[in-house]
């Protein structure tokens, strides 16, 4: 007969999930995953550089002018069709006359570091830079996946579909820019996380001990009546207290400042990263209770925000162009006329306003341009190297081919549409923060290409945001096996992050809510008394936990149930750790046990075809008929 995983146990202790079943929750668990799988980002990314010995792609532009820059200190001009002669070591064509490049500069340093390193000539040293900070994506995922979830087995997840994706191997591999943009803007997302975690603890503290306060507000009934017109309220321009320092964004700013120092496309990093801070400002203060939730987180925090995130942003961007500031004979120097500063700065404006036009009104056709409402299921793929002449040997049948597809693990992507449609149900009907910021990623770093559908444009752009559509994925396997849920956290992953000492997510104890909690899954407001026993330290504790306490606190904050209090839970057997033994809430271990088959059936699926598909992503020599098979879609070739 079945049985009820979560029936309680004799001393109110909830029953354990089958062995199976427990997945481990502690903070440590989460650096071990985190470990793991940039350990085997590092042995995809970091061994045989060199399998193509030439420039492939864009690699024509962005090596050559690395080269320029570490050479002349800008970049300079390069011979016709020289990049033969260049992978040969021969650097002499290099003229000292300007070049036109039409992206910032930063990518381009770091590329000509690697060169610096481990030499011009080498394909190593082209590419090592971008395969180093391609690792480093990975490790930054996963931290920000367990800021979020402080989930271990998603932490996992979303690095292994991370480290695995065809976008982001070959995108790692190759010396292009958009690897770095990926890097910095992605590290942008992590400062954030970040700082919610720590200002939000901060300003809870402080509005529940502030005089101010009213009663607090839940869910979309509240908000209707708060902006009704029909109900009268007392006018209150209050602005209460502030959430303090806030060195995270000043974090932020400069590495979204990074983003678009590589390309300009970090600019909309830095925008919906600061519409996203000032919206939670205004939410935490509505649902707090606060007489005038807009006012004062205008004038408490968002203008706070806006200094430090803002000009860090502009002066990390500027101090980019270093190269070009102290070398006249770079391109744009002298086009206005004027002298110093000023004039420099008057040149550099002339210079980006000349690169705005080129990038608005590129359309000259490409063989391999894509069309941005295609790049969700990877419609288009990008054949960097395709190479299928007599000079290619060493496989099986004789008849060789060799290439490098840009391409887009297709089953990651494929899951990922349905996987983001969830995600986004997720953030708007629950109101939960924390795929808030995963949707967020989406908006800044694949929206925008929407409005520019019809320029010359490339699959391959999606390594900016492919570390989203990985942790959507990795979030909504969680989601089937309860290690997320609608709204917040699951209680046991949220005392079992405390228990085990973790900073990441800041979850401590709390006061006991009522038994309706308003942050749980049901969405349902309650009508408890609020529980301020904990005082200010209290609320700080609760803020991120969602609890009916003085202090509700921010849309979609993590609840914990009415049986944890972010301690190890103790029934009649003694203390449980609750993040890896309770199940998901009302679930039969046969139940429980469909759901892990079908989470373990999408994840072999997507690292299933991430192996079918590795040898196309590296370089490797393939017989033309196993390069053939891979192409499902004529699309792909």
């Amino acid at each position: 007969m079945t049985t009820r995983t979560d029936r309680p146990a004799p001393g109110g202790a909830p029953t354990r999930a089958p062995r199976w079943a427990r997945l481990p929750a502690s903070a440590a668990a989460g650096w071990v995953a985190t470990l793991i799988t940039t350990a085997i980002a590092a042995l995809i990314r970091l061994t045989h550089l060199d399998n193509v010995p030439r420039l492939v792609f864009d690699e024509t532009y962005y090596v050559k002018d690395a080269w320029s820059l570490i050479e002349l200190g800008y970049e300079g001009t390069w011979p016709t069709d020289y990049d033969a002669s260049f992978a040969a070591g021969d650097t002499s064509g290099l003229s000292a006359n300007a070049s036109y490049p039409v992206h910032p500069p930063t990518g381009k340093w770091i590329i000509g570091w690697g060169m610096r390193l481990f030499g011009q000539s080498d394909p190593v040293g082209w590419r090592i830079m971008g395969a180093i900070c391609g690792v480093i994506t990975v490790f930054l995922l996963c931290r920000l996946a367990q800021n979020l979830f402080s989930s271990p087995a998603i932490t996992a997840l979303a690095g292994a579909f991370l480290a695995t994706d065809g976008i982001a191997v070959v995108m790692s591999r190759t010396a292009i820019l958009d690897g770095f943009l990926a890097m910095f803007s992605l590290a942008a997302f992590l400062a954030v996380v970040k700082d919610q975690q720590d200002a939000r603890a901060r300003l809870g503290a402080r509005l529940a001990a502030w005089e101010g306060m009213g009663s607090p507000r839940r869910g979309w009934p509240d908000l209707r009546a708060y902006l009704s017109p029909r109900i009268p309220r007392p006018a209150s321009w209050r602005v209460g207290p502030a959430s303090g320092p806030r060195p995270w964004l000043l974090a932020a700013g400069i590495l979204a400042g990074l983003a678009s120092s590589v390309k300009w496309s970090g600019v909309y990093v830095l925008a919906v990263l600061g519409l996203y801070v000032a919206l939670r400002e205004w939410t935490t203060r509505w649902r707090a209770g606060h007489p005038s939730p807009l006012f004062g987180a205008l004038l408490a925090d968002v203008w706070w925000a806006f200094v430090l995130m803002v000009p860090s942003a502009v002066l990390t961007y500027v101090a980019s162009w270093f190269g070009w500031f102290t070398h006249p004979r770079a391109h744009g120097h002298g086009a206005t006329g004027g002298t110093g500063l000023l004039g420099a700065l008057d040149d550099l404006w002339a210079y980006h306003v000349e690169m705005w036009n080129f990038h608005t009104k590129l359309t000259t056709a490409h063989t391999y341009q894509s069309n941005p409402f295609t790049w969700l299921p990877q419609i288009r793929a990008t054949s960097f190297a395709w190479n299928n002449d007599s000079t290619i040997s060493g496989c099986h049948t004789g008849n060789c081919a060799r290439d490098i597809v840009a391409l887009g693990n297709p089953f990651l992507w494929w899951i990922g549409i349905a996987a983001l449609l969830v995600l986004l149900w997720a953030t708007v009907r629950h109101r939960n923060w924390r795929t808030g910021v995963v949707a967020c990623g989406y908006l800044a770093l694949y929206a925008p290409w929407l409005m520019y559908a019809k320029r010359t444009i490339f699959t391959f752009y999606t390594v900016a945001f492919v570390p989203f559509v990985a942790l959507a994925v990795a979030w909504t396997v969680g989601l089937i096996v309860g290690q997320a849920q609608w709204r917040g956290l699951p209680s046991a992953l949220a005392s079992g992050a405390d228990e085990a000492g973790a900073a990441e997510d800041h979850t401590q104890s709390v006061p006991t809510p009522p038994a309706s909690d308003p942050d749980g899954p049901d969405g349902r407001t309650s009508t408890g008394t609020s529980n301020t026993a904990g005082g200010p330290e209290g609320a700080e504790r609760s803020l991120e936990a969602g609890s009916a306490t003085t202090m509700p606190l921010a849309a979609g904050s993590a609840p914990l149930s009415p049986t944890s209090t972010g301690r190890a839970d103790r029934g009649a057997s003694g203390p449980q750790h609750l993040g890896s033994a309770v199940p998901p809430e009302g679930l039969t271990a046969d139940a429980l046990l469909v759901r892990f088959i079908a989470a373990g059936a999408i994840t072999a699926a997507v690292l299933a075809c991430a192996w079918y598909f590795l040898p196309l992503w590296t370089g490797q020599v393939l017989d033309y008929e196993f390069w053939r098979d891979h192409m499902w879609l004529s699309s792909w070739i």
